[in-house]
Parts: C-alpha cells; structure tokens; sequence
C-alpha cells in the first residue's frame, strides 16, 4: 500500500479465511490508503487491480 498513491507499495499479509481471505495491512495515521491485487490461477492466468486513494485514514 502506497504512502503517495501509486508511488510506494509494500507487501501485505494475506490469510485463508473460510471460503475467502482476509488480508492484514499496516498503514499510516492519517492520508488515503490505496489498494493493489494480483491473482493467478493454476494456469498461470492472472489479474492485477489497482484502487487509488480507496479508503480515508484518520478522519
């Protein structure tokens, strides 16, 4: 999750959790928190998506 949208991402826990999955992120105080997904299947297939600015921190 980037401090600058788009500018910095770092790595976050992800976790199996029932039929879903539960991802655990540390993030500043206060500013915007932005949001990166990348998903690949058994045959190599994948997606990335990006969510700038997704949710407000510290309001």
């Amino acid at each position: 999750m980037p401090r600058a949208p788009g500018r910095t991402w770092r790595a976050a826990a992800v976790a199996r959790a029932g039929a879903g999955w539960l991802v655990t992120a540390r993030h500043p105080a206060r500013g915007y928190a932005s949001l990166r997904a990348t998903v690949t299947d058994g045959d190599g297939n994948s997606v990335r998506r990006t969510v700038l600015r997704a949710y407000q921190i510290g309001v």
